[in-house]
């Protein structure tokens, strides 16, 4: 009985494309009828400027979501919602692979909370994603936000200067962990010192004293 039992599932095996039951990152592929899309990458948070990570996948599946062997349809990627008035750039359409579209260079160049993506294709429906955000990228401009003005000798120039460390979709300042050096360049005579108000933050915040030599200065953000 045993013998007859382990022949059979043999069998079965050998006559269901073995080859076939597993491919589009081992998820289980379907020969049955496509019927829908839908969106198999959770998207969390992601960084402006920076690619989507994870790429950003779409089925194209039968009735109970699996994605159909052997379909090759080509399938679009737009954004929905889109609160940062942002601007949506790679290969945004690309053909399926056993049913299995995937968008690995997209990126979204604004941040903000609540965009969505849309997906097309195969001529099903559309389908939207869950909404997710979008970070500011790493800082790469420093800008001063207040510039020096007029000061009296031995006094500290009001209001005090300020730089903050942006990134470049953005006018938001950004946490960097890192240093941002601020020279001065006095006359003959003359000596740059610094207090520095504030605590942590993404904008240098320098009272600068005119008493002596030049000397860079720099503190922590």
């Amino acid at each position: 009985m045993k013998t007859l039992s382990a022949l059979a599932l043999v069998a079965l095996l050998a006559g269901c494309h073995f080859d076939k039951l597993f491919s589009a990152g081992e998820r289980p592929v379907s020969h049955g009828t496509p019927v829908g899309l839908t969106f198999y990458t959770t998207l969390g948070t992601a960084r402006a400027g920076q690619r989507i990570t994870p790429p950003v996948q779409v089925g194209i599946v039968d009735s109970v979501g699996n994605p159909i062997a052997g379909v090759d349809s080509l399938v679009a990627i737009t954004l929905g919602d889109n609160p940062g008035g942002a601007r949506l750039s790679g290969t945004d359409t690309v053909a399926a692979v056993n049913g299995m579209a995937t968008f690995a260079d997209l990126h979204i160049d604004k941040p903000a909370s609540g965009y969505t993506l849309t997906a097309t294709g195969a001529g099903l429906p559309a389908i939207t994603s869950a909404e997710f955000a979008v970070d500011p990228g790493p800082p790469d401009t420093l800008r001063f936000t207040t510039q020096p003005g007029g000061a009296m000798a031995d006094s500290a120039i009001k209001p005090p200067v300020q730089v903050a460390a942006l990134p470049s979709e953005s006018n938001a300042a950004t946490r960097t962990g890192g240093l941002i050096a601020l020279s001065a360049i006095a006359p003959p005579g003359c000596v740059v010192k610094r207090s520095v108000s504030g605590g942590p933050g993404s904008t240098l915040n320098v009272p600068l004293v005119i008493s002596g030599r030049p000397a860079p200065e720099a503190v922590s953000v």
